[in-house]
């Protein structure tokens, strides 16, 4: 798909996680991170080279991803691109995400004790939205033994009514 010039310029995904390392060689900006923000009124940054929003609720964003690295994984690969590599024949292109050139609006739900909490749907996809995404991801799985352990009709809801394209995996 890169060949074809398919490499998410101009774009922005939302992904809400455990947290972004945004000093890891794929999120790193060499002009320094966007400021965290509470999700109730995130900052967006356009100018930053990969994380654009950086946004957090409830008070737990770290900007770190500490301990599970779970949402830097995800959000890798999505978006992860390490900067001057030529994804053709570096070695270290082909690490890069599916959309190196798409940038990053990232929601933090991690707890603090490995959980996540989770917002409304309006909280949660509208700081993506502020950011001008159009793809969100949700790579949440669930220890309950049943699927959609949010809110599944607000999400639905959300969807319907604001037509933001999600792709969620459990």
């Amino acid at each position: 798909y890169t060949e074809l010039g398919l490499t998410g310029a101009g774009q922005i995904i939302g992904i809400a996680d455990t947290g972004v390392d945004v000093q890891s060689c794929y999120f790193y900006d060499p002009n320094g991170a966007v400021t965290p923000s509470d999700s109730a009124s995130p900052i967006l940054d356009l100018s930053k080279r990969k994380v654009v929003q950086y946004a957090y609720f409830a008070g737990s964003g770290d900007g770190l991803d500490v301990p599970s690295g779970h949402g830097t994984h995800v959000s890798g690969i999505a978006v992860g691109s390490i900067p001057n590599v030529d994804i053709t024949s570096d070695s270290q292109g082909m690490y890069g995400g599916v959309a190196i050139d798409a940038k990053l609006a990232f929601v933090d739900l991690a707890t603090g004790d490995g959980g996540l909490g989770i917002p409304w749907a309006q909280r949660l996809y509208g700081c993506s939205k502020s950011a001008g995404a159009k793809v969100h991801s949700n790579s949440w799985g669930t220890y309950h033994g049943y699927a959609n352990s949010y809110q599944g009709s607000d999400v639905d809801a959300y969807l319907y009514e604001n037509m933001v394209n999600i792709l969620h995996s459990h």
